[in-house]
């Protein structure tokens, strides 16, 4: 996902990985918290 580290991207990635879909997090800006909880969320 294209600007998952925060916002829409975010939330995004939130409810794709909620639904069971695979994903790669990239954005300019760090995006460890949301992969910590995509991880975190299995």
């Amino acid at each position: 996902m294209t600007g998952g580290a925060e916002g829409i991207g975010a939330a995004l990635c939130d409810g794709l990985g909620a639904a069971g879909a695979a994903i790669a997090v990239c954005d300019v800006v760090d995006p460890t918290d949301t992969v910590d909880r995509l991880l975190a969320a299995g």
